[in-house]
């Protein structure tokens, strides 16, 4: 999560911030620190920008300190997904999972994960982002630069759904 000045004004405002939201800010870092680590890919920072501080944070629960849907709930791996014009709370299953995006099939152990998973409608798209044709589907936190290289971290064309 990136966080910058003023963070001391929301926890303040909430009163039980950490408890409430499972991590809270610490304090500015003012040394000359060249990288940033970022879900295990190491980023550069400017010469420049390295004396103007990083503000620090404290995880104290990391259940809470998960990722949240647009109604503020976490998400739940396997579980939760997104869609445009869906109820929320709608379940929802893969019923066929269609070719990959370069045209190739779908491994049968991915297919078989999704297809078995009790997803349900909890979010929905940034405007402009979604679609009448697409489902996102919520697998679990990125663990690191090969978070993408998974085996379920795919796209699917021509996937079948059913709704309810």
């Amino acid at each position: 999560m990136w966080t910058a000045d003023n963070i001391w004004q929301l926890t303040a405002r909430a009163g039980d911030f950490a408890s409430r939201y499972g991590w809270t800010w610490t304090q500015f870092d003012f040394s000359a620190i060249p990288t940033v680590t970022y879900q295990g890919v190491a980023l550069q920072r400017s010469a420049l920008a390295a004396p103007s501080g990083l503000l620090t944070t404290t995880v104290t629960d990391p259940a809470k300190a998960a990722p949240r849907d647009s109604e503020g709930r976490p998400l739940e791996p396997f579980v939760s997904a997104a869609a445009d014009g869906v109820a929320d709370g709608t379940p929802v299953r893969i019923t066929g999972c269609g070719t990959l995006d370069d045209g190739s099939p779908v491994p049968a152990a991915t297919c078989g994960r999704l297809s078995r998973a009790s997803w349900r409608i909890r979010d929905e798209f940034t405007p402009g982002l979604g679609g009448s044709d697409r489902l996102d589907v919520y697998l679990g936190p990125e663990t690191g630069p090969g978070f993408t290289d998974g085996p379920d971290y795919v796209t699917l064309i021509g996937a079948t759904v059913t709704l309810g």
